[in-house]
């Protein structure tokens, strides 16, 4: 971070990224830009706050925020038992480690953490459907790409927005599936506004048309896949003009995309993400 005079002081003013770091490869991830907010922000909260019966919070002291929830954790031992207590946990080191002991101290395994409800579950939905853990788009030689709930430029590694903006200047068609045009929308095809929690009536509709029109790999489905005929029978009602009515994606919008991602078979993808298809939250 370069300094600037603030107030006779010095004062935070560029956040710039490392150079060389293979995930940043020099620039830093768009939250970095905001990270003097931490510093500097009128609405920093520089001491415990508690809540009163209005609804409003006023501050106290620390010795009074332990007291009253050291308090409260007794309380919570003494009517249901340790087992009744969970914390969630941060990713950081400290948090990883500092948490679980905290807990085992007062008798809980209820430990939870952002990998839990955020990795793990995406982890675990491709491998109960696909058997593996993860997959990646391979950018340099993709010819569709299609974005469900999931934009690179608000995420976590610059070079995940390298990959796409080279992409974009091959000329790869870039699909964003998203009630809000998002910060990788300078880089879409296309942008496929939704309704809000309705990603999994358009996968379906993508799905009916695939099948119905006979526009998906026989060979493929025959070799890797488990039910297929049960799941082409339960589609036929997952029709685009039904899901049209549910995401507010026009029926023929649907029905574009699925025959655009079958004529770019292979190489042709929904991109790996953490929400939409997965259902993870």
């Amino acid at each position: 971070m370069r300094p600037r005079g603030h107030h006779g002081g010095r004062q935070a003013a560029h956040a710039q990224g490392q150079r060389g770091a293979p995930l940043l490869e020099g620039p830093h991830l768009r939250r970095g830009h905001g990270l003097a907010q931490l510093a500097y922000s009128d609405e920093r909260v520089t001491q415990p706050l508690r809540r009163k019966d209005n609804g409003e919070f006023e501050p106290i002291d620390w010795d009074t925020a332990f007291k009253e929830i050291g308090e409260k954790v007794q309380a919570i031992i003494a009517k249901d038992g340790p087992e009744s207590l969970a914390i969630i946990q941060d990713p950081r080191p400290s948090g990883k480690y500092y948490s679980k002991r905290f807990m085992n101290a007062l008798g809980s395994a209820n430990v939870y953490a952002h990998s839990s409800s955020c990795n793990l579950s995406k982890e675990s939905a491709y491998m109960q459907t696909m058997g593996a853990s993860n997959y990646s788009t391979d950018f340099g030689n993709v010819k569709m790409v299609m974005f469900i709930g999931r934009s690179y430029g608000d995420g976590i590694r610059p070079s995940s927005v390298q990959s796409l903006a080279s992409a974009r200047e091959a000329g790869t068609r870039i699909v964003s599936v998203d009630p809000r045009l998002n910060n990788s929308g300078i880089f879409s095809s296309d942008w496929v506004p939704i309704n809000p929690g309705t990603d999994l009536a358009f996968i379906l509709a993508l799905c009916n048309v695939l099948i119905e029109e006979d526009l998906y790999d026989h060979d493929f489905v025959e070799q890797s896949t488990a039910g297929f005929d049960e799941f082409a029978a339960q589609v036929k009602e997952y029709t685009p003009a039904w899901a049209a009515k549910i995401t507010d994606v026009p029926a023929e919008r649907i029905q574009e995309l699925a025959r655009a991602m079958a004529k770019a078979a292979p190489a042709a993808s929904i991109e790996a993400g953490w929400r939409a298809v997965i259902g993870c939250s």
